[in-house]
């Protein structure tokens, strides 16, 4: 029996994924409604073992930016969501928040409350999804509140809209 812990986590997290992407698979196989992808380009499959890998797949990378000194797109999207009005403008001024910065994390709030908050309403079904430039452009439209300052979940889409900050 091994005596490493982290190579006995590695292991069973390695054979779990295993077996969670065998009942991934499977579920395909079966053709189950809940398994296969929206229309209008979903990116969500529903399925709890889709979530859970994509759950892990977000951990792993949060860990290799960690050790390589980097910002997840999570983290920099609650860093830029908690920045009041004067310090974001002060960001962008000074260069320490760049346009792919800006994207990146306006890209992971996109795919959140798509997954969250577009999929889960009903009505949402026969309607196409629209893009990360349509959403962005005019969130509103689309349910998203305009700006959000909970602290516990702040978004603040107006911030990533691509026409603010196309590359010159």
């Amino acid at each position: 029996m091994s005596t490493d812990t982290n190579q006995t986590i590695q292991d069973s997290r390695r054979a779990a994924m295993s077996f969670l992407q065998g009942a991934k698979e499977k579920e395909r196989e079966r053709k189950n409604r809940r398994a296969t992808f929206a229309q209008g380009g979903g990116s969500r499959s529903g399925s709890p073992a889709a979530e859970f890998i994509a759950a892990g797949n977000r951990n792993e990378a949060r860990a290799a930016a960690a050790q390589s000194g980097g910002e997840t797109d999570f983290d920099l999207a609650k860093r830029i969501g908690r920045m009041s009005d004067e310090e974001f403008e002060a960001a962008v001024a000074d260069g320490s928040l760049t346009p792919e910065q800006i994207r990146r994390a306006g890209e992971y709030e996109y795919d959140v409350y798509m997954g969250d908050v577009w999929m889960e309403d009903a009505d949402n079904d026969d309607k196409p999804e629209p893009t990360y430039e349509e959403f962005m452009s005019d969130p509103a439209k689309y349910g998203a509140p305009d700006d959000t300052t909970d602290p516990e979940f702040p978004r603040r889409f107006s911030r990533y809209n691509p026409a603010r900050y196309k590359k010159q």
